[in-house]
């Protein structure tokens, strides 16, 4: 059996469809290969409440007493379309929405208790005031401050910490990054037989074709100057 392991999607799409073919979570653990007390924690903590409203009726503020027991949810019962009461079914797609949300969640905010931060807030505001960086408060006071320089910058945008931008001089003058803007293919069709390459092929075949000589050498350049206008221009 694994252990130490977080239930993934595909487990709760399996799980949703175990539940209503009627398994039960001895069976559920079994085939997932998950502890008992795993698979009732995932199912009660993670069931969405379905509350009809009927204002002619007052059974949407009871709870169906089969959800006292497992497997707490109404997934395989046969009268949860008629049932009017207030009951709970268990959704893979909503249950791992509300997965990743409390993971995220428990990631945010300041990881030290309450005297550890008064204590960085401390230092910090007291140094900044003497013109130090971040780099140089961490330096200076390693003992004291068990945080990284990029905490340190998350926490002063955050509006953590009792400085600001302003208090740091060359903070203010970093100049947002700019994003890469996507370069536009050009239409190459316009440029077939309009090319310097094009043109020196032309240029070749215009000499041999009117064999050249001294008399028409003007003739010739006025007529390839012309050429080579109208590469440029169209």
């Amino acid at each position: 059996m694994s252990k130490n392991k977080h239930l993934s999607y595909n487990n709760r799409i399996d799980i949703e469809k175990y539940l209503c073919n009627g398994f039960n979570f001895t069976e559920i653990s079994r085939l997932l290969d998950k502890s008992i007390s795993t698979i009732s924690c995932e199912v009660k903590n993670r069931r969405t409440r379905i509350q009809k409203k009927n204002p002619y009726s007052n059974a949407a503020n009871y709870i169906c007493n089969k959800l006292i027991k497992a497997p707490y949810v109404c997934n395989n019962c046969d009268s949860k379309t008629s049932c009017r009461k207030t009951r709970y079914e268990y959704f893979s797609k909503e249950a791992n929405s509300n997965y990743r949300n409390t993971l995220v969640n428990s990631r945010i905010g300041i990881d030290m208790n309450a005297d550890e931060f008064n204590l960085l807030n401390k230092i910090v505001k007291e140094d900044i005031k003497k013109g130090h960086s971040f780099s140089m408060i961490i330096n200076n006071h390693r003992d004291e401050i068990h945080c990284t320089k990029k905490t340190l910058y998350n926490y002063l945008h955050k509006e953590y910490l009792d400085v600001h931008n302003i208090d740091l001089p060359r903070l203010v003058r970093y100049k947002k990054r700019s994003k890469d803007v996507e370069k536009k293919i050009r239409n190459t069709k316009q440029r077939i037989g309009r090319t310097y390459k094009d043109f020196l092929l032309y240029k070749e075949a215009f000499f041999i074709k009117n064999n050249c000589d001294a008399s028409i050498v003007l003739k010739c350049l006025l007529k390839l100057l012309n050429v080579l206008v109208t590469f440029l221009i169209f």
